[in-house]
């Protein structure tokens, strides 16, 4: 009796495991704030990865609301390179909402084509059952169907768009947030054509979908397809495919700086390192400028610390520039590079009888800009000027100014319309035309597009 009551409980407990193993509600984070890294590789016409065409995207669950008349999920979504796509803005939007042990998804497109100007794509928009998590394993079910029927070249032809979904067995995987066992499915999309008791098919993607628990879809792998339309007279061609799978959670290399102006006479002075993301940070610095007075104490870290360095006394009252580069291969916003400063105490410009009385490079404006911004810099003296455009790396961009300039306040556009977005330098050298003055300087601008 007690074998068969253990038994009884047993099947209980596992039916109720069972259960609850095929709710929704189990397979999408639990509350907004959660945020998703995905990594997409295209494939060409053969099915072959293209590496050089690889991107990162980020979804991010904003908020719970009701849309179209269904309680949904908020998902915002942008894409781009790890270095840009954390300070990109949110460019698109999905809708999920979660029934019992249905997924739906908002569909407002379709990822085909609609070369032969059918306009049945327009009839898709709406709610659709896509993951059923409690179908049979191996066994298929419609999402959606739609016939069209239209005269083509004096035949009536049929075309019919359709979205099928098979579940397939549930396949543990392993992911770089851990090991899941995923509902599978296989998402096929499908145009065909029938003229008279022809039928042809146009159009047939398999996007197959693996959703983990907690996490929704951690992989989608979905080959190209090929579009024939040799039956209408035009060129068949094909769409790419594609494989994106989750990754980990970036560290994000962030320092508590602008630009660090330090003492006249020697000393020693430091910056603060710290990890906003969810990943280990491993920093280390160098430096890349100045190395002649600008020396680093502290190089190497992990995880959030204190970066020190020391600098030597400057005997010629001269303007110096040092840059100190900060990296971690794995962090997405890395390098940084910070500004040291070392000069005489100039707290302002006086301006006497309109010649300005120093040397002065002004911080840009706008800043962040996209795609131009204004650059302004004062001379107190006749000086052969060279005003250059940096990257972050150190590398020349452009060169505004090369020339011997008059006294007073200069200023000049610098358009960005071919360079991505990022941090850049500009550096001013200024050297008096009777050599008693020189004067360098350097600032950073954000360019946003």
């Amino acid at each position: 009796m007690i074998k068969q009551l253990f038994i009884f409980v047993l099947l209980i407990i596992s039916f109720s495991f069972s259960v609850r193993a095929q709710n929704a509600s189990d397979y999408f984070p639990s509350a907004p704030g959660f945020k998703w890294f995905y990594k997409t590789i295209p494939y060409d016409s053969l099915n072959h990865p293209v590496d050089s065409l690889s991107f990162v995207s980020m979804d991010s669950f904003a908020v719970n609301q009701i849309y179209a008349d269904k309680p949904a999920k908020v998902d915002l979504n942008k894409s781009g390179t790890k270095g840009t796509v954390l300070k990109s803005s949110y460019l698109d939007t999905n809708y999920i909402s979660l029934d019992s042990t249905n997924i739906w998804n908002y569909i407002r497109s379709f990822p085909g084509i609609d070369t032969l100007n059918i306009g049945f794509f327009s009839s898709l928009k709406g709610w659709y059952s896509v993951y059923r998590l409690s179908q049979s394993i191996n066994s298929s079910y419609t999402i959606y169907t739609k016939d069209t029927t239209i005269n083509y070249s004096g035949l009536n032809t049929t075309f019919t768009n359709e979205i099928k979904a098979k579940r397939l067995g549930d396949q543990t995987i392993s992911t770089p947030v851990g090991n899941f066992l995923c509902k599978e499915f296989v998402l096929t999309y499908a145009i065909k054509a029938k003229v008279l008791i022809f039928t042809t098919s146009i159009l047939n993607i398999n996007d197959t979908v693996y959703i983990a628990p907690g996490n929704y879809i951690v992989r989608d792998i979905r080959p190209s397809a090929n579009v024939d339309l040799s039956s209408f007279g035009l060129v068949a061609f094909f769409i790419p495919g594609s494989r994106m799978d989750i990754l980990a959670p970036p560290t994000v290399l962030d320092v508590n700086y602008e630009n660090i102006s330090i003492k006249y006479s020697a000393g020693d002075s430091a910056f603060a390192v710290f990890n906003s993301g969810s990943d280990i940070l491993h920093w280390n610095a160098k430096v890349i400028t100045g190395s002649s007075w600008l020396h680093l104490i502290d190089s190497l870290g992990t995880g959030n610390g204190t970066i020190k360095f020391s600098y030597d006394p400057n005997p010629d009252n001269s303007l110096r520039i040092g840059l100190i580069s900060v990296l971690d291969s794995n962090a997405w916003a890395s390098p940084q590079i910070i500004t040291i400063t070392q000069e005489q105490n100039i707290t302002s410009i006086k301006d006497k009888n309109g010649i300005p009385s120093e040397y002065t490079l002004f911080q840009n404006y706008p800043n962040p800009f996209n795609p131009v911004t204004s650059i302004k810099y004062s001379l107190p003296i006749e000086s052969n000027i060279k005003l250059i455009i940096y990257n972050a790396v150190g590398q020349v961009v452009k060169e505004l100014v090369s020339e011997v300039q008059q006294i007073g306040i200069h200023e000049l556009s610098f358009s960005s319309s071919l360079l991505s977005s990022g941090v850049y330098f500009y550096t001013i050298q200024a050297n008096s035309i009777d050599g008693k003055q020189n004067y360098t300087n350097t600032k950073k601008m954000i360019l946003l597009k």
